[in-house]
């Protein structure tokens, strides 16, 4: 089609040929196809409901309560005073301690956090764990 030739579906706007989106596109989809598409996009919104107001709640699908991992710190604090108490474990968590607290003194807690957070990362990769922080 050139630009001088106007077909009747076509409406002269202002400089430019325009067609309205019913002169070009028949119907795009059938009752019984805009039905289908409704119901399914009513139930992924219902499951995206759900699923947010579970993690909103901290309602889990099947992990560890928290509750259960405050009754295993309180009942093995003894067991994890002792590791941490050992010379092995001690002195390399002192180390570590010494060393944040330093560089929050001097004010460069971020770059003590991106360490943790990437030294833990590398530690969780290296046992394929699957978590990252």
């Amino acid at each position: 089609m050139r630009p001088g030739d106007q077909s009747q579906e076509d409406e002269f706007d202002g400089n430019f040929m325009t067609r309205t989106l019913s002169s070009r596109f028949g119907r795009l989809l059938e009752e019984s196809e805009m039905a289908t598409v409704k119901s399914r996009f009513q139930e992924d919104v219902k499951k995206e409901l759900e699923e947010a107001l579970r993690k909103h709640h901290g309602h889990s699908d099947g992990s560890i309560p928290k509750f259960f991992w405050v009754l295993l710190l309180f009942f093995a604090s003894d067991n994890i005073l002792g590791w941490i108490y050992s010379p092995i474990l001690f002195y390399p968590f002192v180390i570590c301690f010494v060393f944040f607290a330093c560089a929050f003194a001097m004010g460069m807690q971020g770059v003590a956090k991106e360490l943790g957070i990437s030294f833990i990362n590398q530690q969780l990769r290296r046992f394929n764990l699957g978590f990252q922080f």
